[in-house]
């Protein structure tokens, strides 16, 4: 259910990585999912993300060029 809700999420304005949350609210999300995604802060600061680094890679650009 976490994947379903989170990948349906409203797309960060600012660097086009999914929802915007808090620090508190990501680890929650790390800690539900059993440590399979990470948090990491949004790279126009504007504040906390969540991937999953199997499949997305902090390492390269995404949609809007953002590194």
């Amino acid at each position: 259910m976490i994947d379903q809700c989170y990948s349906m999420a409203a797309r960060c304005p600012r660097c086009d990585h999914r929802a915007i949350l808090t620090v508190a609210a990501a680890n929650r999300l790390v800690s539900a999912s059993r440590h399979l995604l990470e948090a990491f802060p949004c790279p126009a600061r504007h504040g906390w993300h969540v991937r999953y680094p199997g499949i997305e890679s902090g390492s390269k650009g995404h949609r809007r060029g953002w590194r």
